[in-house]
């Protein structure tokens, strides 16, 4: 049986875990993705702001709840960014099929577990081309020219890889662990 001081102990883990979601998305609204990809002249990339920016967005919110409150923590942040974002709006504007956002939920699953098994980078990749496959797939949207496509995925490797470090050092520095 569970103490009453385990149950507060998960109790606190999983504030955290929302606060920390709540963060990645917010950031994730109020970036200007859109903006960012007309100003980069890389309007035929779909996702961009998801793979430039999924380091500061959503790999640093996952790997922080990873590092603070343990295993599993940061895949449960991962799933509860997209799902505040599905409750805003379609998953990509995508409305059919109808499921199309089960994509975006796998997605991040797989931001969340191979943020916290592999690092960061893998991760964003993982997440990126996910979604580029279901995008291609349903809409027939594929990002190109390909070259373009694999320096944004080397950029998206970074962006995470950097963020998951800087996730580790955050929490190293606050010393304390849920």
């Amino acid at each position: 049986m569970k103490s009453a001081g385990d149950a507060l102990g998960e109790a606190l883990k999983l504030g955290v875990v929302f606060a920390f979601a709540t963060a990645s998305t917010l950031l994730s609204y109020l970036t200007p993705s859109g903006s960012l990809a007309k100003l980069l002249h890389l309007d035929t990339i779909p996702c961009l702001g998801l793979g430039l920016l999924a380091g500061p967005l959503y790999v640093l919110w996952v790997s922080l709840a990873y590092r603070v409150c343990g295993s599993w923590h940061g895949v449960l942040t991962a799933l509860l960014v997209s799902s505040f974002i599905l409750f805003k709006s379609t998953w990509y504007g995508v409305s059919s099929p109808s499921w199309f956002g089960v994509y975006g939920l796998l997605s991040f699953i797989a931001l969340g577990v191979l943020t916290e098994k592999v690092n960061g980078g893998v991760a964003s990749i993982a997440c990126l081309v996910i979604n580029w496959i279901a995008l291609g797939i349903h809409v027939g949207v594929w990002p190109k020219p390909i070259y373009t496509a694999l320096l944004v995925l080397l950029a998206t490797f970074l962006s995470g890889l950097v963020f998951d470090k800087a996730a580790s050092i955050i929490a190293g520095k606050a010393s304390f662990k849920l």
